[in-house]
């Protein structure tokens, strides 16, 4: 009997080393885990648990109250797409390979935005938020994996627990810091971080225009509309057309003037355009916040949605420029004098500047205008005006979240965050034409 259990236990531990080189633990068998960050935006927060008769290690995350069906489902890390589809009892699937062994899945996804191969940023969207596959109600399902082993989950820096009663984790990833700008050649250029190095051009030029909203880059290039998700991104197709005299983005809206200023919007990259939602005549158009407006035959104009009605801002013929953020809207008269108010039926108060103005600009409280070849700045419609650069070389400027300001003076691009901050030289050379900034 002791010369049995000797020989049984010796076998044992020969099937349980066997084990141990078939199945590596992921902490032996990967790289450096990747920064994952929540699946969700921004500040938003997901209560999640954990069932037993799951797969090991995976979470289920919800937003309260009654779900969160239809919610945008994002990148946790950048990676490549190796599964987009049906797989059995996780629905409609997608895993990304972020490198170093390391992979997540989304799962029980109502629609899947991405496809096998395909390069995301982090923070992309991969798809919504939905019940497919064996799944008894709206949410996401979540696992981060290390050479094909689930691993226990971590976000935003955080070790998650793993109980069955409900905790909440809210999102910590925020957009990181983009920057881009269209060169003398019309090439553009993009790149997330102040201190980053500029990856190679995204186009092969002829832009004039490049606008940011989240993930989203677009460019005006020619008569052509293009925009891609992310960086790496692949450009789609959105509009062309002899003589288009502008485009805009904001979130998941998409808007473009027309040759005969007529304005087309719609929501979401692959929804058909509507018709125009104008008679004609605009030369620029503005997205923010549901907001849309338009610089039309020298006046302001401005609705809320699509299907909203049209209220005139400021009449013609005498605005030159226009912005909107949030609920503050701004213009400029052709005497360079810039107004602003907050609420689209509000009165507007007196002019901000002494003249001579020929762009406005806001953001989250900012209010900037290039005067003079010089860019001003001031928080607040009462707030005082700062001289951010002087000099007369100003030929364009750019507001971001965070009080983030950039410029282009002679022909370079300068940025910072901060109104007393040094400034940061971005891109030099002399050949800077358009900048944006999307923080």
């Amino acid at each position: 009997m002791v010369a049995g259990r000797r020989s049984t236990a010796l076998l044992l531990a020969l099937l349980f080393g066997l084990a141990a080189i078939l199945v590596p633990t992921p902490a032996q068998a990967a790289g450096s885990r990747p920064d994952f960050h929540a699946p969700w935006n921004c500040g938003e927060s997901r209560s999640y648990s954990h069932h037993a008769a799951e797969v090991p290690n995976a979470l289920d995350f919800i937003g309260a109250p009654g779900g969160d069906l239809g919610s945008p489902v994002l990148a946790s890390a950048a990676g490549t797409v190796v599964s987009a589809g049906v797989n059995g009892g996780y629905g409609n699937e997608v895993v990304l390979s972020h490198g170093g062994g390391w992979s997540s899945r989304v799962a029980h996804l109502s629609a899947i935005h991405v496809s096998v191969g395909q390069q995301v940023d982090a923070g992309q969207s991969l798809g919504l938020v939905g019940s497919t596959g064996n799944s008894t109600g709206p949410h996401l399902h979540y696992e981060q994996l290390a050479d094909g082993v689930q691993a226990p989950i971590v976000l935003d820096g955080t070790a998650l627990e793993y109980r069955p009663t409900p905790t909440t984790h809210v999102g910590r990833n925020c957009p990181v810091q983009r920057f881009a700008f269209v060169n003398s050649a019309g090439q553009v250029f993009a790149k997330d971080g102040s201190h980053s190095p500029w990856p190679g051009a995204l186009n092969g030029g002829a832009a004039s225009k490049v606008v940011l909203s989240g993930q989203w880059i677009g460019i005006m290039t020619g008569d052509t509309f293009w925009a891609k998700s992310g960086i790496n991104g692949a450009w789609k197709l959105m509009a062309s057309g002899a003589g288009m005299r502008d485009i805009a983005i904001d979130g998941d809206r998409f808007a473009f003037v027309n040759s005969a200023g007529q304005v087309l919007v719609k929501d979401g990259a692959d929804s058909p355009w509507s018709a125009p939602i104008n008679g004609g005549d605009a030369t620029k158009v503005v997205l923010d916040d549901g907001w849309i407006g338009l610089l039309q035959g020298g006046g302001f104009l401005a609705k809320f949605g699509i299907f909203g009605g049209w209220k005139v801002m400021a009449g013609g013929p005498d605005v030159i420029d226009v912005a909107i953020d949030g609920n503050r809207f701004a213009f400029v008269n052709s005497a360079g004098f810039a107004f602003a108010k907050d609420g689209a039926d509000s009165p507007w108060p007196g002019a901000l500047n002494g003249g001579g103005a020929t762009r406005v600009e806001l953001e989250s409280g900012w209010i900037g205008v290039l005067q003079g070849g010089s860019f001003l700045a001031k928080f607040d419609i009462f707030g005082s005006w700062k001289t951010l650069a002087g000099g007369g070389g100003v030929t364009d400027i750019a507001l971001g979240r965070g009080d983030w300001f950039g410029f282009i003076g002679s022909g370079d691009f300068f940025a910072k965050q901060g109104a007393d901050a040094g400034w940061l030289s971005m891109a030099g050379g002399g050949q800077v034409r358009d900048i944006t900034i999307e923080t």
